[in-house]
């Protein structure tokens, strides 16, 4: 009984919280699921096998896909929210937490980076009009078999933070040129390709700038599901 009341008020304080999608991974087996935002978004699981604490993608080929919608633009502002744990990591690709992209045509997306100095690093991307791949990554790698809490936010004037359990790691101004596109929201890989070894519990995207305050509050009403 304690657990259920300690879930339904989870439940109230997100929703009050007013996100675009929230999907709580943990809580569905199904090859299909329901966002629990007030949207309804149909999210349709490839492969990423269920569990008590996510869904657990293979590394390759498991992702999961939300039809584009208009809520899911960023067009002004927006903050995105993650609890993610990495099995393995590659030096040679990049693994996608979450993404609204197609090709170079790309609203957002947050990865794990690879490649020499940047391998395990948070990165926030998105692409300009003209194809220019816009970035914010972090100055240190995450460690495999350890949950953590990544986010970003992005306001129309250009401030960008990167989070990493509720604490600011690396700010900076980028210009917010994103453009609406038509591409699904993908998460855990990038369609069927560069997709994380690791688990996904929950996502949460916001057409709003959260502040610091209420990153902070969404990372203590979480975290002890997972930590």
């Amino acid at each position: 009984v304690f657990m259920k009341l300690k879930e339904l008020k989870y439940e109230r304080y997100i929703l009050s919280t007013r996100p675009v999608l929230w999907l709580p991974l943990y809580r569905s087996g199904g090859s299909v699921i329901r966002s629990a935002d007030g949207f309804g978004h149909i999210a349709t699981v490839n492969g990423a096998t269920w569990g008590s604490t996510g869904r657990i993608f293979n590394g390759s080929t498991d992702y999961i896909n939300i039809p584009d919608a208009d809520s899911l633009d960023a067009t002004t502002t927006i903050t995105i929210l993650a609890w993610v744990k990495a099995n393995t990591l590659s030096s040679t690709e990049s693994h996608h937490i979450i993404t609204k992209r197609s090709g170079t045509t790309g609203n957002y997306g947050i990865n794990l980076e690879s490649g020499a100095g940047n391998k395990d690093k948070i990165q926030f991307y998105f692409f300009s009009p003209a194809g220019t791949v816009r970035t914010l990554i972090a100055d240190a790698g995450l460690s495999t078999a350890t949950w953590y809490q990544v986010g970003i936010t992005f306001t129309s004037s250009g401030t960008c933070i990167l989070y990493q359990d509720a604490v600011n790691i690396k700010q900076a101004t980028i210009a917010f040129d994103m453009l609406a596109n038509t591409a699904p929201v993908n998460i855990g890989g990038l369609g069927a390709e560069e997709s994380l070894d690791g688990l996904i519990p929950e996502v949460w995207i916001y057409n709003r700038v959260l502040t610091p305050i209420e990153i902070q509050n969404n990372y203590l009403a979480t975290r002890w599901r997972y930590q």
